[in-house]
Parts: structure tokens; sequence; C-alpha cells
């Protein structure tokens, strides 16, 4: 799999005027280029020089003939030194995307311009290479700029760079190497996906608190610095996949995927599971299944909030989404879940935005057609409509499964489930004539029965019975009758369309008899 060293390294040799890399670490990219230009040297007899300038410090020589400087500070004088500097260069510019945004006013004109004059003077194999956190290009010149997301640091990365932590702490300086490096490996490992500084900064914090790398204080901080991304969110599921009812068909078959992540699968030559798309009718279970497939697998869920990607600057939104899916990628294994992808993926959506839903959209399936990465996307739609049939086809989704409402014995199954949610012993309730009450309900409609119900009873300083929950239901007007016909036309689309998540009966298999119950008045 190519990296993003890999694809500078291409970038450079072919002299690409202007390359934008989004990336909290400078110092990291700026060892990635020295070395990268090194080699270059070497293997070619050239002397491309590699130099870096901020606006604090002004410019100077990393690399060739080292020590040389240029004290200007001022972004414009940087640009006419680059356009007027008669060697081979790689120049660094760090955080250069400000003076790029438009919202400055005439002083983004001005760089925009002088960095269109100065490509057409740079001395032949010069490279800009801006570097900065966020990406900003304005649409003026994004034909001549190529964005780079740099990937994060690797496990071997990691424990190079935070090695020398050990050494400060009194309980791990006289430990035997092989126990250090042990030590270090189950750190990185969990720490993959922070940057060196943040790997570093909670590596010292775990040892200050525990004298070890717990990997459990890593992960509390990763989640921490993933919800400041804004875009995943990082969710802490504590629930397998006992708590949905019915959906046997789905629960099996991602049953035989759980240990398909593993190197005995690798081995046997099975490829990593690419995910599920999971459609139908709101309320059915959907959005829970998604959480509890990452429990039951042992893995961390990230939610992709899918309108936080869509940003107003150019580029923005494409570069928000690639971030998106390389973190993800970096704490593989994981479960990924998109919450109803047609409202902002789905047909339609990118008519008024120039375009940018439908680069998004497009990057989006070109990763689900090419990743190797065991990432488990779980999609979730309600309206299939909305979707456009690539997104459908095989090969981006392992399985398109259709969840429908849930048939008499599985309603019985979820009100058991609820009832125990709320601390209440379901054999004291008659949940078989609840279940047969209820036809149509979805396990949302069925969960609000259960809370209305306890709302009454608390009101009334007693316990819930089996009567006030069928009052409530009688009071329950269920989205299979407010939404007949649009739930009766998913259901003629998925058929020979999807595999049913659940029973090939919706409504008239008999609920399973149960041992003698005791209503509580």
């Amino acid at each position: 799999m190519e990296t993003s060293v890999d694809t500078l390294n291409i970038l450079l040799r072919a002299a690409y005027p202007v390359i934008y890399v989004v990336s909290h670490e400078e110092s990291r990219v700026e060892s990635a280029l020295e070395e990268l230009i090194a080699k270059r040297n070497v293997v070619n007899g050239s002397a491309t020089e590699l130099w870096n300038w901020s606006f604090t410090e002004g410019s100077r020589c990393i690399s060739g003939n080292n020590g040389s400087e240029f004290p200007e500070q001022d972004p414009a004088d940087v640009l006419e030194f680059i356009g007027s500097y008669g060697k081979s260069a790689v120049f660094v510019l760090r955080d250069f995307g400000h003076f790029l945004d438009e919202s400055s006013g005439a002083q983004s004109y001005v760089m925009q311009r002088q960095i269109k004059d100065v490509i057409n003077r740079m001395s032949p194999g010069s490279t800009i290479v801006i570097v900065d956190s966020e990406l900003n290009i304005p649409s003026r010149i994004e034909k001549f700029i190529t964005v780079v997301d740099f990937d994060f640091p690797s496990q071997e990365e990691i424990i190079e760079n935070t090695s020398h932590l050990l050494s400060n702490f009194d309980e791990t300086r006289s430990l035997p190497q092989e126990t250090r490096e042990k030590l270090l490996r189950s750190g990185a490992e969990a720490a993959v996906g922070l940057t060196l500084i943040e790997a570093e900064n909670v590596f010292a914090k775990s040892l200050a608190a525990s004298s070890i790398i717990d990997p459990r204080m890593i992960i509390e901080e990763k989640k921490n610095i993933i919800r400041k991304s804004g875009v995943l969110e990082f969710y802490d599921v504590r629930t397998d996949m006992g708590a949905v009812g019915g959906l046997g068909q789905l629960k099996s078959w991602l049953s035989d995927r759980g240990r398909a992540f593993s190197k005995e699968a690798r081995d046997y030559g099975l490829p990593h599971p690419k995910g599920v798309l999971l459609v139908g009718i709101p309320g059915s279970g959907k959005s829970l299944v998604s959480k509890c497939i990452g429990y039951s697998w042992k893995m961390p869920v990230l939610r992709m909030d899918v309108g936080a990607l869509f940003g107003s600057l150019v580029g923005q939104s494409e570069a928000n989404m690639r971030k998106a899916l390389k973190t993800a990628e970096a704490l593989a294994p994981c479960v990924l879940w998109i919450d109803e992808l047609e409202k902002a993926l789905g047909n339609g959506q990118g008519s008024l935005d120039g375009g940018t839903t439908a680069r998004v959209f497009g990057s989006f399936l070109s990763w689900m057609q090419e990743k190797t990465s065991s990432v488990f996307v779980v999609a979730t739609a309600n309206d299939v409509s909305m979707l456009p049939p690539e997104m459908l086809r095989k090969g981006r989704f392992d399985e398109l499964f259709f969840v429908d409402l849930p048939n008499e014995e599985d309603r019985e199954t979820i009100f058991d489930i609820h009832l125990q949610k709320k601390k209440r012993d379901p054999s004291l309730y008659d949940t078989a004539k609840l279940a047969a009450a209820c036809p149509g309900f979805s396990g949302a409609e069925i969960e609000q029965v259960v809370v209305d119900s306890l709302f009454k009873a608390f009101s009334n300083d007693t316990e819930p019975s089996t009567d006030d929950m069928l009052e409530c239901i009688s009071k329950t007007v269920p989205l299979s009758k407010t939404m007949s016909s649009r739930i009766e036309g998913l259901r003629k689309w998925a058929d020979g369309r999807a595999v049913l998540a659940g029973s090939q009966d919706n409504v008239t298999n008999k609920s399973k008899q149960k041992k003698r119950r005791v209503e509580v008045n």
C-alpha cells in the first residue's frame, strides 16, 4: 500500500510545482523530505537543497549548503526569494495556508497571484511544499496545487521516538530490555492513530500515574483526541448483539465474520471484510446493530458525522473525508459507522454545491472499493431511493440487508430486552399479549411504550403493569400506519435486491410459549 512518503517521493521526482501537505507534524514531514532529497542526491548525483520558512523565523537551508539563511519573514518576500533562487531546491512553507485565506482580503489575492508568477520562474526541479494542519486552497490556484495527507506515525516510529521516556522514571529505568520493549510495543499498538507528540504526552502521563504504559489510559486519551477532530466520534459501546431483538439472519452473518480480521483468516486466504449496508424502516434497530458490532468483535466504534465533513473552503470537504478515512485506517481494526448515509451523500445533494458532494462521495466510493485495511464500514439508510446505484453494487459492501419491522416473536423479545434495561423482570409481564397487541410497531416504538408506562406508573407511585402498557399501545399510532405506502415501497424494492435481516414473516409468526407470568398490579 502506497504511503504518503511514497507519494511525496513521486511528486518531488516529477517536479510538481506546489504540494500542500496536510499535517500537524511539521518536523516529521521535514525529516521525511530531508531523507528523500538526500537519497535522490546520492543516486542522481544532484545537489537539491531543502529550505524551510516560518513567519516567525524566516528561511534557512537545512540541507545542501547548511547554514545559509534568508532572514526575511514576510510571505511575499519569501516567495520572491524562491522565484529568484537559482538552484534546484525544495522550499517548505510552514502554516502558509493562513496567508491564502480569502477572508484576509487583498493580501490573499496578492499571495495567489505571486504563487502563479513564482511557479513560472522557479529553477527546474524546484518545488514549494506548504505544510499546514488545515487545508486552505483558494479556487484561483487549486489547479496548481496537489494535496497530500501525511500519514500518522507507525508503531515502529512511536516506539523509536518514545523509548527515552522509560529512562525518566525510577520504576521503569531499571527494567530489563525485553520488558521495556514489551511495554513500548503494547503502548504503541494502542497509540496508533495519534501524532508523535500526542503519543509521547500520553505515555508520559501513564508512566507518571501508574509507572506503566497503560493501554486503557491511551484509549481514553484517544477518545478525547478523536472527538476534537469534529468529523469522527469515538463510541464507547458496552452492549453486544444480545441487546438487539430479532434480526437473526443479520446476526448470523455478522457472527461468521467476527474472526475474519485475525491473522488466521489471512493465512486461510480470506480478505478483510469490507462492510455492510443496512437499509430499511426507521426505528427498526439499524443504528443499534451498528454500535453493538464493535463490542461483539472487541473493536472500537467510530461514528462519522457526514454533515461535519462539508466545509466552506475549496477542497476542505474532500480533505475532511480523507482525514476521517485515514484516522479510521490508523485505528484499524475498527468499525466505522455512517448513519443515514443518504441524507448527506445521496442523489441530488450536490446540485447546489458546485460538485463538492459528488467529489466527496467519489472519494468515499474509491476508498471502499480499494481499501485493504481492517476497517469494517457499517452504513445505514432509511430512504434507499436516494442512494446512487454505484453505492449498492457488489464490491462496495460485502452485503446489503433489509431491516423490516419485527414479527410477533421478535416483538416479544424486544419487550423482554427493554424491560430488563429498565430494571424490571420480564417474567412478571405478559409480553406475549403485549407483542400480539402491537402489530406493525418498530423496536423504537416498543421501547417508547415501556418508557411511557414507567412515566405513568411513577406519577402514581406504583409499578407499571401489563394493562398500563396495553393502554400506551392503544394510544400509539405506529409509523407503519402513518407511512404505510412508503414502507410497502421499501419492501417491494428489497424483494430480490437485499437479504432480509430477520425472519421472512413480519406479521403472523406465533409467539413462543413462556412460563406462567404474574402481573403486578
